[in-house]
């Protein structure tokens, strides 16, 4: 007797629309619409923002309560760091004067001291403890202190605009600027060494291999990775019509960058990408109902991998609502937003993430059939291009395996393709040499 058995497919989708894991804590309410222009935590309950207007503002419970620190109010604070409970920096200056200034307090903020620096405009600050610290400037200059800002040294770099820096420990650092320039030094930056680059904008390094760039393109924005300590890119993450800020990565997978993007409206609503796996993956997550107004995340500071904190600007003059927002976290963003698809289905066939990854120059793809069939895998750049033909031929059933060599390949994201009877699915891999 001849049994026919159906094998049935079952394919369940959950939809599931996240609600809103940033959550707004506090609205800045005042007649010139004040935006906030950077947030810094000490501990999730101890933190500040920069309100750009004038003055700098302090939690010490979390974000449930404010309040402005009225002594560093009228020099435009830009960005601030504490190093200790008490001790803190804090940069702002006047840029028509070319006036920088730098603030510090030794009692939580509650009392500031300026200096100020002529011809000169501050971008950003790195302090490693209470006396070590760099100001980056946007000439061709780093300042340094050894003395808690007592004094400081010039430290000279072959650049007419640098934008953004990051230090991890006393003396490994990094600087990139505008017209591809980056900078590394080993040495406190006595020396800098000049590399290629792409045209960075925000830099953020969880070692001295591992970091993260926000790079600048003629319409878009991409998030970048080297591990080699910026000797070489490569690209992760590509978004048209948008502006990506600094990264922040709290250890070497988990990572956040915020900005803005642009919609059909012409209006740019807030964005927030986070990253679980080194960058190989992003997806968007919520900070609630987007306003009228033109509103960009103008900075995120996370206190571990769960709390954190945003801060907004407004991009433009439109709209009833122009004020500053703080947003709040406790479960590290959430889900992503928008509808997620689970398939949960019987499958003949598998493609398993190849490993290592990332790798340098080999690594093995393997998957997974049922019964014997004919099967093609390809590997394409990341522009979709094909490169190789990696296999095309009759496969045995089980557990198959090929190797990957990218010896003739560049450093860079690339994409293997399994294509079978009924069945394709592509994942992406990372060559790092």
């Amino acid at each position: 007797m001849l049994i026919k058995i159906n094998i049935i497919i079952v394919q369940v989708s959950i939809c599931a629309i996240s609600f809103s894991q940033w959550s707004s804590v506090y609205t800045e309410i005042s007649d010139n619409h004040s935006s906030f222009k950077s947030v810094y935590f000490f501990s999730e309950n101890t933190g500040y923002v920069t309100r750009g207007d004038s003055s700098i503002m302090k939690t010490t419970n979390g974000g449930q309560s404010w309040f402005a620190l009225p002594s560093s109010s009228g020099y435009n604070v830009s960005a601030i760091q504490f190093t200790s409970f008490n001790t803190g920096y804090a940069i702002g200056g006047n840029f028509l004067s070319r006036t920088g200034s730098l603030l510090k307090t030794t009692n939580g903020g509650f009392s500031w001291v300026a200096t100020q620096f002529s011809d000169v405009i501050f971008n950003n600050l790195k302090f490693i403890d209470d006396d070590l610290g760099y100001v980056l400037t946007d000439s061709n200059f780093v300042y340094k202190t050894i003395n808690g800002g007592m004094s400081w040294m010039l430290q000279s770099l072959d650049a007419s605009f640098l934008y953004s820096f990051d230090f991890v420990d006393a003396n490994t650092g990094f600087v990139s600027g505008y017209f591809l320039k980056f900078y590394k030094t080993t040495n406190g930056g006595s020396n800098w060494q000049s590399f290629a680059a792409p045209y960075n904008i925000g830099l953020d390094f969880v070692d001295a291999n591992t970091g993260y760039s926000t790079v600048f393109n003629l319409n878009s924005y991409s998030i970048a990775k080297t591990t080699n300590g910026g000797l070489n890119w490569f690209n992760l993450y590509t978004r048209d019509s948008s502006f990506l800020g600094n990264p922040f990565f709290v250890n070497n997978v988990t990572g956040w960058t915020v900005g803005s993007v642009l919609k059909s409206n012409n209006i740019y609503y807030r964005l927030v990408l986070k990253t679980v796996d080194g960058g190989l993956n992003w997806f968007e997550q919520s900070s609630g109902f987007q306003p009228d107004s033109s509103s960009c995340i103008s900075s995120i500071s996370m206190v571990g991998s769960n709390t954190g904190y945003l801060t907004t600007l407004y991009c433009s003059s439109t709209g009833a609502n122009l004020n500053g927002k703080i947003f709040k976290t406790s479960n590290g963003g959430g889900e992503p937003i928008g509808i997620i698809n689970e398939n949960i289905k019987v499958n003949s066939f598998e493609l398993s993430q190849n490993y290592p990854n990332p790798f340098n120059p080999k690594t093995v793809i393997s998957y997974k059939i049922r019964s014997n069939a004919f099967v093609k895998i390809k590997i394409y750049n990341s522009l979709g291009i094909e490169l190789q033909t990696l296999a095309e031929t009759y496969s045995k059933s089980g557990y198959n395996e090929l190797e990957f060599d990218g010896t003739e390949f560049p450093s860079g994201v690339y994409f293997y393709k399994i294509e079978t009877a009924g069945f394709t699915e592509t994942k992406k891999m990372v060559l790092i040499k």
